[in-house]
């Protein structure tokens, strides 16, 4: 085994203490305490990267809420919650094919997938670039109305990340939601705060802290006389 190897599986048993081979193809599957996932490119650079999942506050969300996860990435939010809530819409425009493995290997029947990224004030469908993960791809972006619109069940949880997309989104969109779980990019100059201003002017209790990365993960309840 070479040096590189040496790092490869160490990494491998740091991150994912259990996992398997597939086939002789040298495909792995990930066995973690989420789910099970195909061993795909994001996850070669990014060991870590199901660690943010657990930054996610989830005690309020209850079997009758619909998630809408839009940067649903690989599906390790999505997966996670797919047990636990009536219906989840995830988003993502990169690694789509990748994310559907993933729900087909874990068994996850009640999400719809969307191949979509956020952005753009127009309810009509506009193409654009996206490099992530060392990948770059041609993505249909649409706006926030028109992804509420393509949900076949009314959303009452949005879980973002979309690095930067959060920003398109129109005030009023937020109206459908009780529970929003973002992560909030300074991207463009954009101040952090300017959106739980906007958030508070919509009625909802907003709580955030940084992420290791140094974005604002930020925790919104809807205000229906209490409190947080």
């Amino acid at each position: 085994m070479t040096w590189k190897n040496y790092i490869f599986t160490g990494l491998l048993n740091r991150f994912y203490p259990d996992y398997v081979m597939v086939d002789r193809k040298r495909i792995i599957q990930i066995n973690t305490v989420i789910g099970n996932f195909q061993f795909s490119d994001p996850m070669k650079q990014y060991f870590d990267m199901f660690n943010q999942i657990d930054e996610y506050r989830v005690d309020d969300i209850t079997a009758d809420d619909v998630i809408l996860d839009i940067g649903a990435c690989l599906g390790g939010f999505t997966i996670k919650m797919s047990p636990l809530v009536r219906h989840i819409i995830a988003v993502e425009p990169v690694f789509i094919e990748e994310l559907r493995a993933n729900l087909t290997l874990n068994n996850c029947k009640n999400v719809t997938s969307l191949p979509y990224a956020l952005g753009g004030e127009n309810e009509d469908e506009e193409l654009g670039s996206i490099s992530f993960c060392g990948r770059s791809s041609l993505v249909r972006y649409k706006s926030m109305k028109s992804i509420l619109k393509a949900c076949p069940v009314p959303p009452t949880v949005l879980k973002i990340d979309c690095e930067g997309g959060e920003w398109s989104i129109s005030p009023e969109d937020f109206r459908f939601f009780r529970v929003i779980e973002a992560e909030i990019h300074n991207y463009n100059g954009k101040n952090p705060m300017d959106f739980i201003v906007m958030l508070e002017k919509e009625g909802f209790k907003v709580l955030c802290e940084k992420t290791p990365e140094g974005q604002l993960m930020l925790h919104a309840r809807k205000l229906q006389g209490g409190s947080m």
